[in-house]
């Protein structure tokens, strides 16, 4: 089936796929309502390369003129220490509004950091991990600083933030099932950037995963160490649950090799086994060997084999949308199991960028002719035979998106100047920034481009809010500072750097 033939099939509605299901949540969505909206409107105008309009803003944002003028105004005043220190570039000027950071400072640093200490979502999700998932009213208001009227319309607010991941606060409890409470409570503290202290299961976990060969890089080690923390805060907090997980997540997670291999660990608690079985699991894109993958695939159990059926379906999709077209050698079977396995064991998503971020990369870093490609993929795994993948492919479509997209971005050439990403992400979403770094750098200098590591040399390293602090202990080598993927005025602030770096080496 070919791109045109797969356009003249879609319905009306199938435009409207990414929008049945699939709830997620983003960083800013913790935050206060009006610190929310300020941030996705500074977001939106340096999306736009610094310079947009009022009336660009609102349409882009549904957000009413007069609340968008209103907001405007407010971030004068707040970003008026950063504008005066010449660090931000801040205007508004009739119907224009121009944003651009000057010196080495990023979104979160205006509008993120700070408010997330103090929102109201953060301190309640805090407290309730601190003392067991449970609250009795009065402390709470004691805490906050309101009335019980007020803490019930938070508490209200906060639901609704929870629900995705199937979790609830009904009777001065948060409730849901244990591997939920466990993957929640893993994507908040990494949301908000703050770190835990090391378990006392973290050394023996380790070694027994390193021991079993599975692969542990030093991003994974960091997130194993957190996801160990919040067991041991759960096994000593007794937190309880209210709800069994879904039967076809049991099922999955029973049914692999791993399972298996834990079960004879009789020494560790039932607990131990199954969340270290889920990190494994919602990792398996990284830490399974080829070995390991065609243990799974080799299973007739009914979960297995429906995720190979999964993985057969998307890949003969991929195939046909991007006819004549090799899929990168990066997207293999094993990696499309990965991504699939995340939404078969749990449900909810935290999305690495909210809607704003990705429809700009989606213009910036996507020809044409493959978002044409990519729509058709959509379409087909929603139109299949199989009315499980329909409704699977439906309900999950926007993290199967945000997740195999990154795939699929062209490798650029490498030349000569070697530039490292430090970025925080995963290296398929690092592709977005090393694509949109050659295709700038490219047009003036001989560079190289890849994953930051320790040890390795580099002339200029790129990093974000996420690694600025870590990067800085590591090296000596030149740094320039970016939000998230950074835009192309920071790409080229970049090269401008890099050819100063080489008329000084001259």
């Amino acid at each position: 089936m070919t791109v045109a033939t797969c356009f003249r099939l879609k319905t009306p509605g199938c435009d409207k796929l990414g929008a049945l299901g699939g709830s997620r949540m983003y960083k800013e969505d913790l935050l206060n309502k009006r610190d929310r909206l300020a941030y996705r409107i500074i977001l939106d105008v340096y999306l736009q390369n610094g310079v947009t309009t009022l009336a660009g803003i609102s349409q882009r944002l549904q957000i009413p003129l007069s609340s968008v003028k209103r907001y405007l105004a407010d971030l004068v005043h707040n970003l008026s220490p950063w504008t005066s220190s010449q660090k931000v570039r801040f205007e508004v000027n009739g119907t224009k509004v121009i944003f651009q950071l000057l010196g080495a400072v990023t979104i979160d640093d205006l509008l993120v950091k700070q408010q997330l200490q103090t929102a109201d979502n953060v301190v309640l999700l805090k407290f309730l991990y601190q003392h067991g998932l449970r609250f009795r009213a009065p402390q709470l208001m004691n805490v906050m600083h309101v009335s019980e009227a007020s803490l019930y319309r938070k508490l209200k607010t906060l639901n609704a933030l929870l629900a995705p991941f199937d979790l609830h606060v009904t009777n001065g409890q948060l409730v849901g099932d244990l591997n939920q409470l466990h993957f929640f409570y893993f994507n908040f503290w990494r949301t908000i950037g703050e770190r835990l202290p090391v378990s006392n299961d973290f050394d023996v976990m380790k070694q027994w995963l390193i021991n079993e060969g599975f692969r542990l890089d030093d991003h994974m080690v960091d997130r194993l160490q957190d996801w160990l923390a919040i067991m041991q805060q759960s096994v000593t907090n007794q937190w309880s649950y209210r709800r069994e997980a879904s039967l076809n997540s049991q099922r999955l997670m029973r049914q692999t090799p791993i399972f298996e291999r834990l079960q004879r660990e009789s020494e560790w608690s039932i607990a131990k086994r199954q969340a270290i079985l889920l990190f494994i699991l919602l990792h398996s894109e990284f830490m399974f060997t080829d070995q390991m993958w065609q243990s799974l695939f080799l299973s007739k159990e009914t979960a297995i084999a429906r995720l190979v059926r999964l993985v057969i379906t998307c890949k003969q999709a991929l195939r046909e949308a991007w006819s004549g077209v090799p899929l990168p050698e990066m997207l293999t079977g094993q990696r499309l199991a990965g991504i699939f396995i995340v939404p078969m064991v749990t449900v909810g998503d935290v999305q690495i960028f909210d809607d704003i971020s990705f429809h700009y990369f989606t213009r910036a870093f996507f020809r044409n002719t493959d978002r044409q490609a990519f729509d058709c993929v959509q379409y087909q795994l929603t139109h299949t035979a199989s009315s499980w993948i329909n409704q699977f492919a439906r309900r999950h479509w926007p993290y199967i998106e945000r997740r195999l997209w990154p795939y699929l971005v062209i490798q650029s050439r490498r030349v000569a100047l070697h530039v490292g990403l430090a970025l925080g992400f995963s290296t398929t979403v690092t592709q977005f920034a090393k694509r949109a770094l050659m295709d700038v750098l490219t047009q003036t200098l001989a560079v190289t481009i890849s994953d930051y590591q320790v040890g390795t040399a580099f002339d200029f390293i790129v990093v974000n809010n996420r690694t600025a602090s870590i990067i800085s202990e590591l090296t000596d080598t030149p740094t320039e500072k970016i939000t998230e993927l950074g835009t192309e005025r920071d790409y080229q602030r970049i090269a401008h750097r890099l050819r100063t770096l080489l008329e000084k080496r001259d």
